[in-house]
């Protein structure tokens, strides 16, 4: 593994969109996401996919100057049209959305079609306990990406249709992020640079990764294409489901006035603690929260850098030297 700080991959990944033509405001935004992916130990949705990203602006999949429009507008429900552009950036736009509506009106919802991957969705619910606002994402594939199998069918029809949602807490919010698949399917591609083998109880006997917890998963990967898919008008499943977009609905909650505030995260902080003081099956396992792990790889990595395979760490050199980037600096 190579290690390289987390503001020389933010200045490496900024540089390297903003070569491709992405304004720079907007190259910087998306760039900080995508490491801080990677800083959270969430590899798949990070600096593992910015050739990916590359190619998607060649192939002219993505569009690098796009503005989110609003198509629908009745107050509490919008629908938005993400112009074709990176997901990091349209759903940001989305949720700051979805929050100003919920403080007019108590809650909203927030409708994305036509916007390419957003990465790592925890992203966008980090903000909950500074807005004073619990927040709800969910996302597909518009159809497309299906590499999740039915429980107890062996070929894919879904993909990984993730959940998460930002819970208002005293300090930092409770965020829980998780596919509805065993895993998200970009570890995949992240076990063959490591050259580890993938786990066989990930996928079914045609190779389609399987729904997390059998039925439960395949039951919440249903509620999330209707929603992120078919609600949003974004697009669902099919056989022939054209081209891969990602369909998302955010929705937001108000907490209401300083006390209600104030009383609802007393509430969370309360649950949680009553919660935590299970004891711990294993001795050496304690509790932990969702999420938990990940602040605690953070913390540990914006001290000793972010790691990155050799393979990963080529792949950009080599698109240093395509757009005339200088490249990244490695720490000892």
């Amino acid at each position: 593994m190579i290690r390289v700080s987390h503001q020389e991959w933010v200045r490496v990944c900024s540089q390297i969109l903003s070569a491709r033509g992405m304004p720079s405001d907007d190259a910087a935004s998306m760039a900080r996401l995508m490491v801080d992916s990677d800083a959270a130990g969430h590899e798949s949705h990070g600096l593992w996919r910015l050739p990916q990203y590359i190619d998607d602006i060649e192939r002219g999949l993505v569009n690098v100057s796009a503005r989110p429009t609003i198509e629908e507008d009745r107050g509490a429900w919008v629908r938005i049209h993400g112009d074709h552009g990176f997901g990091h950036l349209v759903l940001a736009y989305a949720r700051d959305l979805a929050i100003s509506r919920a403080r007019r009106f108590g809650v909203s919802a927030v409708a994305v079609r036509r916007s390419a991957f957003a990465g790592r969705l925890a992203d966008f619910c980090e903000v909950a306990s500074t807005e004073n606002a619990m927040i709800v994402v969910v996302a597909n594939d518009a159809g497309g990406g299906q590499a999740v199998a039915p429980h107890g069918g062996s070929e894919a029809r879904l993909s990984t249709n993730p959940i998460a949602a930002g819970i208002p807490r005293v300090g930092a919010p409770l965020v829980i992020d998780m596919a509805t698949s065993v895993v998200a399917s970009g570890r995949l591609g992240e076990h063959g640079d490591r050259g580890e083998a993938v786990p066989e109880h990930w996928r079914t006997s045609a190779g389609a990764l399987r729904p997390a917890g059998g039925p439960k998963g395949y039951a919440l990967a249903l509620i999330v294409e209707a929603l992120a898919g078919g609600l949003t008008r974004a697009g669902t499943v099919r056989r022939d489901p054209g081209v891969e977009d990602q369909g998302a609905l955010v929705i937001a909650f108000d907490l209401g006035d300083p006390t209600s505030a104030a009383d609802f995260k007393e509430d969370v902080e309360g649950f949680l603690e009553w919660v935590l003081s299970s004891r711990p099956e294993h001795p050496d396992a304690p509790v932990l929260l969702p999420g938990q792990r990940a602040t605690r790889t953070r913390e540990e990595r914006l001290r000793s850098g972010i790691p990155v395979t050799a393979s990963t760490f080529d792949r950009i050199a080599r698109l240093c030297d395509l757009y005339d980037v200088p490249a990244a600096q490695t720490m000892p």
